[in-house]
């Protein structure tokens, strides 16, 4: 069987083995949430309205045109199943693994050596996380685009032409367009160069010698470097507008150079040792020890140096080594983004580099022992059984760390288990068991998040949630007013303080802040829902109907608005607002969705009923309101009893009218 063939059957299994199981994981509340589960772009499917919203949106401090595309077409098969999400993210990671190998089998025609970095790449667990992480499409979908790139361009260099030139600018166009981490691709391509197109060698010996050879090949260059820096300016520009890079203040420069020193070293060590794999890893804010960042320090230039002394002999050690070293510096922490110290999603692409030199030094050990004397050819077979070996380990490690991605509780419980301080695995596990309806539990890992980060706007907001849950109004309050304050800009921490405040009686207050959230997010139907209601209970009558009016053109199926509207057109003292049809529409709509199982919608529809003088009908849905009424709900159910008699008054008076009528016409 052909070699290529059979290192290709193999990639394919291994990369199933190890991630097969991740189709059986669920979506987290870690950007799952706000990327698919209520991305209402998504949800609406791949029509070219949205993919011009793909293109136009800074949503989520991203410019991914491309992924939130990949997310539609999902939504058009799948819904809302998370399964089918993870199986394109696992589809697109073979088809990198597939391509990684096919990349570097062209170039270099070494298939053993190729195939072994790419099983490397495809099982390695720090690749968990781009995997079996929904919201981290971009990095699969990416990577495959990086890949078509270099072979691309590899096509070029073989035979230079405008055409396949432009193939290559057109994939890595693309790329960007999915994630903006490939900006350092274009210094790739020099490295490629050097080994093991050996380009760089090839035009120094036919020109005028090396300098030229890489002015030559840096102005080849040029096109994509003009791609790289207009794709670094618009990220910068979106996540700055959106405040996900960190202050100077915040964080100086000598915290950042020293954090991103002791991550360069721990990428390497997590690669070797791939264990207590955390989700989440929180920056270290200026305590690393001293030591710990001369000793990073010391094993970084030591290593480099070492890298470039073995480039002689083996060029593939510094090309790999600064594959490494380049391609982390966007997410090196010199440029903040997030609160992360380091995260594992990162090391998808810059491990390549450390594989190749491994990859590449076993094979170049192995060809050395096949020439030596016999007593050594009794060893040659010890090397490949350890390659099986190292990916076996590894594939089993990794189905190890698929299983803690199957739900949030298991996730973030494993985060905590591992590190320490980590305010966001707090706050996440504290949102899931909330969830399950374990609340005392869920406030107990809030209030630990506050605790560590206590200028954590979201966990104050979430932790105010629950404790307005709970009843517990006014310390809901002082949370929500605290992540109102550390956060402007928070939408759902402006509504949420609205509601604890009109619970409170301070009416006036909570409108201040229903209508900032409405400002900050003019589509949020919850928003619309809230300020109708606080309008409708200032006697603002047209204002609240507009309102209600304006949630139901934007979630036509909204309970909460249909039914509130439906009161009002049924009960208004107003005259004017007063229109029976509609009410008994939207009141028959509210309780269809609710399966004719809310008390209070059926009190609505008995009211919409008695509206248009269907008392019978009224009655009926009177009745069965009392039924379903909670026994601790004494106050609804008087009221309803009281409107029950009315529409039992009314009935015989209307059917004898009715009865009337009909003599009269005959």
């Amino acid at each position: 069987m052909n070699r290529q063939l059979v290192v290709v059957l193999l990639l394919v299994a291994v990369t199933l083995a190890a991630f097969w199981q991740a189709l059986g994981c669920g979506f987290v509340n870690y950007d799952d949430d706000v990327y698919v589960l209520t991305n209402k772009h998504v949800q609406a499917g791949l029509t070219s309205r949205e993919i011009r919203w793909a293109f136009t949106a800074s949503y989520q401090a991203t410019w991914q045109p491309l992924v939130w595309m990949s997310y539609m077409t999902d939504y058009q098969f799948y819904g809302l199943r998370p399964r089918g999400y993870h199986l394109t993210n696992l589809l697109f990671h073979l088809a990198a693994v597939l391509l990684l190998f096919a990349v570097l089998n062209r170039m270099t025609k070494r298939a053993w050596a190729s195939g072994f970095v790419a099983a490397l790449f495809a099982i390695h667990p720090l690749h968990v996380e781009s995997v079996v992480w929904v919201a981290e499409r971009k990095d699969t979908l990416s990577t495959c685009l990086w890949m078509l790139t270099m072979l691309a361009y590899v096509h070029y260099a073989e035979h230079p032409s405008t055409r396949r030139y432009a193939l290559v600018v057109l994939c890595f166009a693309l790329g960007l367009m999915a994630k903006p981490m490939l900006v350092t691709l274009p210094i790739v391509l020099l490295l490629v160069d050097y080994w093991p197109l050996a380009r760089l060698r090839a035009e120094a010996g036919s020109k005028a010698g090396t300098s030229a050879a890489w002015r030559k090949l840096i102005l080849e260059k040029v096109p994509l470097l003009f791609l790289t820096a207009a794709s670094s300016v618009v990220t910068f520009v979106v996540q700055r507008q959106a405040g996900a890079v960190a202050p100077v203040q915040m964080l100086s420069f000598g915290v950042r150079a020293a954090n991103m020193v002791v991550a360069y070293i721990m990428y390497v060590q997590k690669m070797i040792w791939p264990r207590n794999l955390s989700v989440f890893y929180p920056h270290p804010l200026g305590t690393l020890p001293t030591w710990q960042v001369l000793l990073s320090g010391v094993l970084l230039a030591s290593l480099s140096v070492l890298a470039v002394l073995a480039a002689r002999r083996r060029p593939y050690i510094l090309m790999g080594w600064l594959w490494f070293v380049i391609t982390l510096v966007p997410v090196i922490g010199l440029v903040q983004i997030g609160s992360h110290a380091v995260a594992d999603r990162f090391t998808y692409i810059p491990l390549i580099g450390l594989f190749i030199i491994i990859a590449w030094s076993g094979s170049d050990l192995l060809a050395a022992r096949g020439k030596a004397a016999s007593p050594s050819r009794g060893a040659r077979p010890l090397l490949p059984a350890l390659a099986v070996l190292v990916v076996f380990a590894l594939a089993l490690q990794t189905r190890s760390q698929v299983r803690y991605w199957r739900d949030n509780i298991t996730l973030f419980g494993h985060a905590l288990s591992v590190t320490s301080n980590n305010a966001l695995a707090h706050n996440n596990l504290g949102l899931a068991l909330a969830a399950q309806g374990k609340l005392s539990e869920a406030v107990e890992h809030l209030s630990e998040a506050v605790r560590i980060l206590p200028r954590s706007a979201d966990a104050r907001s979430n932790l105010g949630f629950l404790l307005a849950g709970q009843g517990r109004i006014d310390e809901a309050i002082e949370q929500y007013t605290e992540s109102v304050r550390l956060d402007p800009t928070r939408a759902d921490a402006q509504n949420g303080l609205g509601l604890v405040l009109a619970a409170k009686g301070r009416l006036d207050q909570a409108m201040q802040h229903f209508a900032a959230a409405l400002r900050l997010d003019p589509e949020n139907v919850e928003v619309l829902t809230n300020l109708a209601r606080g309008r409708a209970a200032q006697g603002k009558t047209a204002e609240a109907v507009s309102h209600y009016r304006h949630a139901l053109r934007l979630s036509p199926n909204n309970t909460v608005a249909a039914n509130d509207l439906a009161w009002i057109l049924a009960s208004s003292p107003d005259p004017r607002f007063r229109n029976g049809a509609e009410a008994v529409r939207l009141a028959r709509l509210a309780c269809r969705q609710t399966g004719f199982s809310d008390p209070k919608m059926l009190d609505t529809l008995a009211a919409a009923w008695a509206e248009v003088g269907e008392f019978r009908q009224a009655e009926s849905a009177a009745r069965r309101a009392l039924e379903l009424a909670p026994a601790q709900h004494s106050g609804f159910a008087s009221q309803v009893r009281i409107r029950l008699r009315l529409y039992q008054a009314n009935r015989p008076f209307r059917e004898r009218e009715s009865g009337s009528k009909a003599t009269s016409d005959q």
